[in-house]
């Protein structure tokens, strides 16, 4: 009898230290699997060993740290930033277990407030390129855009923002190649209409200023004190253009006059316009 006994409690103490081995191993290949970021072997081996220690303090602590952790790395991917951050604050809490998860916590939520801080300076930017398109600055609108995409913006955060990024660049080129053609129109618009005016004064003009004043000079045969002013602008009148020419004949005091003639630029008949209407003279 006694020989069953100790037979059965040594059996038992076998058993209890091949667990408290298997848990051992379990807990340490756990943590090395943290060391290594492979945190869903990790995971299986501190179910091991809760398998092996029911409702164990350290064990349970690092199997939620790792579970939390890995839930912080999913939302991170998933740009769920307050949740990533909610589940890392969880980790940092498990004060019975990793350290090095524990870091890995704080260094996650420290990335997430880099990025926080990123898509708000990235969203500022994106306002003030659509405040120069809307201003029409599209160069200084396009500027703001490329120095943005050329950014490393593949984190799924940053994915909205980019894309409207691209859609305002894309209606920036729009809107240069909608404006160069209206200049364009403008400018082939007022070359046609410059060319219909100095056609339509072509038709208009046939003398200069001088052959007109030379036609008065021939007139007649002016005394000698007669002088001669002449428009410098054509005066158009009707359909018709005409050079102006002021001709004071003053010979004394007793003998002087003014007239206003007029020379039609076209064919140089000449008018006296000094009654305010057109007197053919010639």
């Amino acid at each position: 009898m006694k020989k069953v006994l100790f037979s059965s409690l040594f059996l038992v103490i076998m058993l209890m230290g091949c667990n408290e081995e298997t848990y051992n191993n379990a807990i340490q290949k756990g943590l090395d699997h943290i060391g290594s970021e492979e945190y869903q072997k990790a995971e299986s081996a501190f179910e091991l060993a809760l398998e092996e220690k029911k409702e164990d303090v350290k064990a349970t602590a690092l199997l939620a740290q790792t579970r939390y952790y890995q839930e912080a790395l999913e939302d991170m991917e998933e740009a769920e930033l307050e949740a990533a951050a909610e589940k890392a604050e969880k980790v940092t809490k498990e004060t019975e277990g990793s350290e090095a998860l524990i870091k890995k916590a704080e260094e996650l939520v420290s990335s997430i407030e880099i990025l926080q801080t990123t898509l708000a300076e990235i969203t500022e930017e994106y306002e003030s390129a659509m405040y120069q398109f809307e201003e029409e600055e599209y160069e200084d609108a396009n500027k703001i855009i490329e120095d943005v995409l050329n950014k490393d913006l593949s984190h799924p955060l940053f994915q909205p923002v980019k894309k409207e990024m691209e859609e305002l660049q894309h209606d920036i080129e729009a809107a240069v190649i909608a404006k160069e053609k209206e200049e364009k129109e403008k400018a082939e618009q007022a070359a046609a209409k410059k060319a219909q005016e100095q056609k339509e004064q072509s038709t208009k003009v046939n003398l200069t200023a001088d052959e007109a004043l030379t036609i008065i000079k021939n007139l007649n045969d002016w005394p000698s004190t007669t002088t001669f002013d002449l428009e410098p602008n054509l005066i158009e009148w009707g359909e018709e253009s005409y050079y102006g020419i002021y001709v004071d004949t003053h010979v004394d005091e007793s003998n002087s006059s003014t007239s206003i003639l007029r020379v039609d630029a076209k064919d140089g008949s000449v008018y006296d316009f000094s009654r305010g209407e057109m007197i053919p003279v010639n």
